[in-house]
């Protein structure tokens, strides 16, 4: 998002994991893009942030690897506003994960029940699909406002 030359936002990442917080950390800075976006460490099965917080979240190739998916499926669409957009991913291949990754099918049942709306599902690579959908009901866009008023719900 961050290399789009349109985008006027901010993107907050949000990982477990130490290791992969710094990995980040280190491209974010190779890229020059620590003005449009800070990393915290944090669980996502329970987000630090209020109810519709967010114009956009997103969860990449991840879904399958967080010891609850569910909930932190429930948390993403919590903190989107009404009217936002979810992207995800899920596996394609599941021979590697079979417990662990979700069909078409059970993704598009976990969503609806969850009043998303609009789902769409896309090839992106050998092993993901996009999934695309609309949090219910209409609100005006959050916007890219004040970093450290989205964090304040975190601290």
């Amino acid at each position: 998002m961050a290399r789009n030359a349109g985008f006027q936002g901010h993107v907050l990442g949000l990982d477990a994991s130490r290791r992969m917080l710094n990995t980040a950390r280190r491209k974010v800075a190779a890229e020059r893009f620590e003005g449009y976006i800070t990393l915290m460490r944090h669980d996502a099965g329970e987000l630090p942030f209020a109810g519709d917080s967010f114009d956009a979240v997103t969860c990449l190739e991840a879904l399958e690897f967080l010891p609850d998916p569910q909930a932190a499926l429930r948390e993403m669409i919590r903190v989107l506003r009404p009217g936002g957009t979810l992207l995800t991913t899920i596996r394609i291949d599941t021979r590697w994960m079979p417990s662990r990754a979700w069909s078409e099918g059970k993704m598009r049942r976990e969503l609806e029940a969850l009043d998303m709306g609009d789902i769409q599902f896309q090839v992106w690579q050998d092993d993901y699909t996009q999934v695309w959908a609309r949090k219910a009901g209409e609100s005006q866009a959050v916007g890219a406002g004040k970093l450290a008023e989205v964090l304040k719900a975190a601290t």
